[in-house]
């Protein structure tokens, strides 16, 4: 995403991701690209606040994960912030320091097992900052923008380059806070410092613009790509420039050609599958049905007291789609997960 994480264009990329999730998904907010915050557990809340709203049809299931520093007691190395990663069926990374996010993740058992847990077929929803550091190459915005160093690129995580699609990624591409005075798009560096800095890149690495309110979904699994929300994605490769409008889809290959990894074991640190044997007992915790699935049990229960019970049956079906059972009891019918 380019920007709006917790706003409804926001809402239509969880939505896209939880689709292709396992029913009750359950999801692991990263506080890293904040971590160097005091409020960053607050910022992480906020986020898991809103998507348990947005996907509460989808009765998930939402960890604040505080891997927010190296050899501290909320480390990218904690075997706790490991487990919990590597239960996750979606992960999300936002708003922060790109440079902070690659300093703390880089070499880290919690980006080994993110990395991980995307090869099996995990959701990875990244926004702002967290977009920027994903790439082969980082844009330090808070330096150049902030503290006034010359424009420049750091080493990025290279989320992608592992699949043969190294590119680097610019959300707040059409940011005007500025307004006619200052130029702020190109996440705030503008146009005039970007050109140069774009320069700098190799042919090879593509830069992707994303707009803000804007999301660009990829399916390494289909090789596609598709945009929605507000505004636009921009792709620049070996010079030409290509705009993408909300609504549309285009193939992978417009950012890459795309390499399959072999095993999701691939050069993956052997340390964090030492955790696998206690994961089960974190997937399989008490949670909660969500509005919808307690609408359809009473619906149910209405059902049976008519004594429609062709009707009783689908909704028994509905709930059970969404990783429900029903248990009828003399004191009642109660829910509980599969």
């Amino acid at each position: 995403m380019g920007s709006g994480e917790t706003t409804p264009n926001g809402g239509l990329v969880f939505e896209a991701a939880a689709k292709t999730l396992p029913p009750s998904p359950r999801i692991g907010i990263l506080e890293t690209p904040a971590g160097f915050e005091l409020n960053s557990t607050m910022v992480a809340k906020r986020i898991a606040d809103y998507i348990n709203i947005r996907l509460q049809n989808y009765s998930p299931q939402i960890d604040v994960i505080a891997a927010r520093k190296k050899d501290t007691p909320y480390a990218t190395n904690s075997p706790e912030n490991v487990r919990s990663v590597m239960a996750c069926d979606m992960v999300f990374l936002g708003p922060g320091s790109p440079t902070y996010a690659v300093r703390q993740l880089k070499d880290s058992l919690v980006w080994d097992a993110v990395r991980y847990r995307f090869r099996q077929g995990a959701a990875l929803v990244l926004a702002s900052a967290a977009c920027i550091a994903m790439g082969k190459y980082a844009l330090p915005v808070y330096e150049i923008f902030k503290a006034g160093e010359d424009p420049h690129w750091k080493p990025g995580l290279d989320l992608l380059g592992e699949f043969g699609l190294p590119c680097v990624i610019i959300p707040h591409w059409n940011n005007a806070e500025g307004g006619k005075e200052l130029d702020t798009s190109r996440c705030f560096i503008g146009q005039e410092r970007f050109i140069p800095l774009a320069a700098q890149l190799s042919q090879d690495v593509p830069i992707i613009g994303i707009c803000e309110h804007t999301g660009l979904l990829v399916s390494l699994k289909d090789q596609s790509c598709s945009v929605v929300g507000k505004e636009s994605i921009t792709v620049i490769q070996r010079g030409v420039e290509k705009v993408f409008k909300s609504g549309t889809q285009f193939d992978l290959s417009e950012i890459g050609n795309y390499q399959p990894i072999s095993s999701p074991e691939y050069e993956i640190d052997p340390e964090i599958f030492l955790h696998k044997a206690k994961i089960q007992d974190t997937k399989t915790e008490k949670r909660k049905p969500g509005v919808e699935v307690i609408a359809l049990l009473k619906k149910r229960d209405l059902a049976r007291e008519k004594k429609e019970w062709i009707e009783a049956d689908m909704i028994r079906k509905q709930i059970s789609q969404l990783g429900w059972q029903i248990v009828d009891t003399p004191e009642g019918s109660r829910l509980e997960p599969i």
